[in-house]
């Protein structure tokens, strides 16, 4: 008798902890996607420049301030090799805050901006890399995960010849975050 009554003086106290470890250990990894169509890296252009903004995202608002990392930042890309010979197309990256812009010069991005991405592309072809076969390209993801961290970073899309003449006909930027309390 003595054991069940001390059992259930304790099951308050253990309800409790139970109660307060639920709430504070909820987590869970949720994916953004963002979604870019029709650009067009033409002989008048150096680079195509975008900025990547995740804020505005439902996921992005509902989990903003219980952020613990960035698992991953892949990409899905659909691009048209244009140029009339073998390209190798680079995306490259920039903290929002980098004075890099659409204004700036292709050599200025090369130095300041993070190279993400390398992709050959054959003369005249259409390629297509998916997410699971993006990140055989990816590079320098510690710093991409970074500036995926503050939600917002300025893409760069360019290649090696000259003048740039190559199409992305989507690209989808798709970042796990873990969150939790």
């Amino acid at each position: 008798m003595r054991q069940i009554i001390y059992r259930l003086r304790t099951l308050p106290l253990g309800l409790a902890l139970v109660a307060f470890v639920a709430c504070n250990l909820i987590s869970g990894t949720f994916v953004i996607t963002v979604m870019y169509e029709n650009l067009t890296v033409g002989s008048s252009n150096d680079f195509y420049y975008q900025v990547v903004d995740v804020t505005e995202e439902e996921d992005w608002e509902d989990h903003k301030d219980d952020i613990k990392d960035i698992d991953n930042v892949g990409f899905e890309l659909w691009m048209d090799n244009n140029s009339g010979q073998a390209i190798t197309a680079y995306l490259y990256v920039a903290p929002i805050t980098s004075s890099l812009n659409g204004s700036s010069t292709k050599a200025a991005v090369m130095a300041d901006g993070i190279r993400v991405f390398s992709l050959p592309l054959p003369d005249s072809e259409d390629i297509f890399i998916g997410y699971a076969e993006s990140f055989n390209y990816v590079g320098n993801i510690q710093q991409l995960r970074n500036m995926a961290e503050e939600g917002q970073f300025k893409f760069f899309a360019l290649s090696d010849a000259s003048p740039v003449n190559f199409d992305i006909d989507s690209v989808k930027v798709i970042i796990t975050v873990s969150a939790g309390k």
